[in-house]
């Protein structure tokens, strides 16, 4: 039986190291009671073995159908649990373990069994052990690739894996030293940054974790998702560290579900960021602030959602914004326009705990952002079309439920609007989205990264999958830059080396830097390809431009003009570097037009056609 007891041992742990990447007691506790299914499992079918078969009695062919008996229930009783994740690759690496394991005695001498069995028990011990802090490099990587862009050529690239399985979609994330901190929709925290030779994104799991009563929601069942009529979800929204003290403070948004009277909050809850040798503990957090009153879940709860994100305005005090947690949209009175209600406001909220209004007539902040010189802008949806960027003032009032560019889902008005065509009387939005994009977070972009972005916001989406450069003059929008990245994206952050960092829904990171000249190249070329090619292999517009560095000039079978087809000996880099400059000055007659091309974009070019491979 000590065979069995050290197997059933490791595959309650071995899952978490080997493939969960961290130690049993730092996974959160719908993965933790997967793996104890997976173990429950095991067990039942070892005491099987035992009971009818003898300690030594091989299990021959029953045995496949009891492994799959024994794990099939388990597997039914896990489905019928509502939050736990039942990862097929863990199922697998635990029925491969079973299926080894409950073979062993039979098979192996009792000399070897007890050898054996010691080694078991090490392995299981290491695996349950692990440390505090588990480091994980990215499971899948996709290639880089170029985001198009107007004035900057943007490298992206995607991680996986960087986090545990992601059962909510949610989360913030957070510039941390050279790096990030990073918080699930489920409340775990990781540190962020870049390492190994090839300055790939890591991460490494802290012992903290937030607390937010979900367990207590998914108690509640059908009382709470019978009147929704679907999933209501709590979450983590946003995270804010404060850098000034020792040791350093990590400020929480949330929601937070009170299962006595089957309602929800808005929380910021604070605590000390551990250090390696800490020790998770589930009392870290002290509450800072909570809405009220309590609101029960509705439709227009979970259409509207709560905002909840974070921003400093100073060392002391943080912007915090909360939704109107769909109260008001019937008269408009109640909520967002009531001065005495949190909801639908950016409020200030101390780090001692005091707070005011700082403007309201909000319907879902989903984004703050202060800029260097002090402005604070703020994103939010509208309902169907109407997604705002603001430029918050304080006292503002920015007209929600009373005024929207958005209608009411279904309908093509908004019904509390009246004759109204604009937010007369309230402080206008800096830009209006119609359609919505799903905006969602907000970062004023800073030059290291992106010389050519410096100081413009940085707007993501949801629903469009999107990224967009805004170009702002005081609290006018000048001109936006829409960047398909393919996600929905549920928040961005820069870091101190320029790099600006998404965090995808689904538990993906991206990182965008400035593309390296093999990256940036082909995006260049594109200005040329209309007439030469994409390929580089010419047209009825254009010659053939490959191997053209090198190359006698209009030595190739095209209809050159007679100002090209005279001009004598090769084209260098040199050259061509003159004749992208002015065509028309290096060979007066030709047909080729080019408007301006800057220095570097020119260089970047000549590169490209002197290094092209098919």
């Amino acid at each position: 039986m000590l065979w069995h007891v050290g197997a059933t041992l490791l595959i309650l742990a071995a899952p978490a190291q080997w493939y969960l990447g961290s130690a049993l007691p730092l996974l959160s506790p719908p993965e933790q009671l997967q793996l104890w299914a997976w173990a429950a499992a095991y067990l039942v079918l070892a005491l099987s073995l035992v009971v009818v078969n003898g300690r030594d009695a091989a299990p021959r062919w029953s045995l496949p159908f009891r492994v799959a008996v024994c794990f099939g229930v388990a597997w039914l009783a896990l489905r019928f649990s509502s939050d736990v994740p039942v990862s097929r690759a863990v199922l697998l690496l635990a029925l491969g373990l079973a299926t080894i394991l409950s073979m062993g005695p039979a098979f192996i001498g009792k000399r070897g069994l007890l050898v054996l069995t010691a080694l078991l028990f090490g392995l299981a011990g290491v695996s349950l052990a692990g440390g505090n802090e588990v480091s994980r490099a990215p499971t899948a990587n996709r290639p880089a690739r170029v985001l198009a862009t107007e004035r900057e050529a943007v490298a992206s690239r995607e991680y996986r894996g960087l986090v545990d399985s992601v059962q909510v979609d949610g989360g913030a994330l957070a510039a941390f030293g050279d790096g990030f901190l990073l918080v699930t929709g489920e409340g775990e925290f990781y540190r962020v940054g870049w390492g190994g030779p090839d300055s790939v994104l890591v991460s490494r799991r802290l012992p903290l974790t937030a607390t937010f009563n979900r367990d207590k929601l998914f108690e509640a069942g059908a009382e709470v998702f019978g009147p929704v009529g679907g999933e209501f979800e709590v979450r983590t929204t946003d995270i804010a560290i404060d850098t000034t003290v020792s040791p350093q403070r990590v400020y929480l948004a949330h929601n937070y579900w009170n299962p006595e009277q089957r309602c929800q909050t808005v929380r910021v809850s604070v605590a000390d960021l551990p250090d390696s040798a800490a020790t998770p503990r589930g009392d870290a957090w002290t509450l800072l602030y909570e809405t009220s009153p309590c609101v029960a879940p509705s439709y227009e709860l979970r259409r509207a959602g709560v905002g909840a994100r974070l921003a400093w305005l100073d060392t002391k005090t943080l912007a915090l914004s909360v939704g109107d947690h769909g109260l008001g949209i019937q008269d408009g009175h109640e909520g967002p326009q009531d001065p005495a209600s949190p909801y639908g406001k950016i409020l200030r909220l101390g780090t001692d705990g005091r707070v005011s209004m700082l403007s309201r007539g909000h319907r879902n902040p989903q984004g703050l952002a202060v800029t260097r010189g002090g402005a604070l802008w703020s994103t939010e949806h509208g309902p169907q079309g109407g997604d705002e960027v603001n430029a918050v003032v304080a006292g503002a009032n920015y007209g929600w439920p009373l005024a929207t560019y958005g209608v009411q889902y279904g309908q093509d008005r908004w019904p509390l609007m009246g004759d109204r065509r604009d937010h007369t009387g309230f402080a206008e939005p800096s830009m209006a989205f119609v359609p919505s994009i799903g905006i969602s977070n907000l970062i004023e972009v800073e030059g290291g990264g992106f010389p050519e972005w410096q100081g413009d916001l940085l707007v993501s989406s949801l629903r469009d999958r999107s990224l967009y450069r805004m170009r702002t003059h005081g609290d006018r929008i000048i001109f936006t830059e829409r960047v398909p990245v393919g996600y929905r994206v549920r928040d961005l952050e820069q870091a101190r080396n320029g790099h600006i960092v998404l965090w995808l829904d689904g538990g993906v990171l991206m990182d965008l830097s400035r593309a390296p000249m093999e990256l940036e190249g082909p995006k260049l070329y594109a200005t040329c390809a209309g007439c030469h090619g994409t390929a580089l292999e010419g047209t009825p517009t254009g010659p053939s431009l490959r191997g053209v560095v090198g190359r006698e000039i209009a030595s190739t079978a095209f209809g050159y003009t007679p100002a090209l087809d005279t001009l004598k000996g090769e084209w260098t880099a040199e050259r061509l570097d003159v004749f992208l400059q002015d065509p028309a000055k290096f060979a007066p007659g030709t047909r080729m037009v080019l408007s301006g091309l800057d220095q570097r974009t020119r260089f970047r070019i000549i590169e490209y056609l002197r290094d092209y491979r098919p």
